[in-house]
């Protein structure tokens, strides 16, 4: 799915997908800047969500997006997050 020039898929993507699940938790956590590439192709920026939400319910939220579009079923626990934070 995605948006071209807006967001990227998530369905399929290399981070979503990868076995360990760090990059993924420091986007989420860190957020990114906005990205042009040699295509002109464009991504805004995504705030990060240290602040903004629980623990649990990012790691809740990883973990579907593993399961749901990266075939990962690797847990992921408030405690993984937290040390991310630090």
């Amino acid at each position: 799915m995605g948006i071209p020039n807006v967001v990227p898929s998530l369905k399929g993507d290399a981070i979503v997908m990868m076995d360990n699940p760090q990059t993924l938790i420091s986007v989420v956590l860190n957020g990114l800047a906005t990205t042009i590439y040699t295509n002109q192709q464009r991504y805004y920026a995504m705030p990060g969500f240290a602040d903004r939400m629980e623990n649990q319910n990012i790691a809740d939220l990883l973990m579907w997006i593993r399961a749901e579009w990266g075939g990962q079923s690797t847990p992921i626990s408030a405690r993984d997050i937290a040390k991310e934070k630090k």
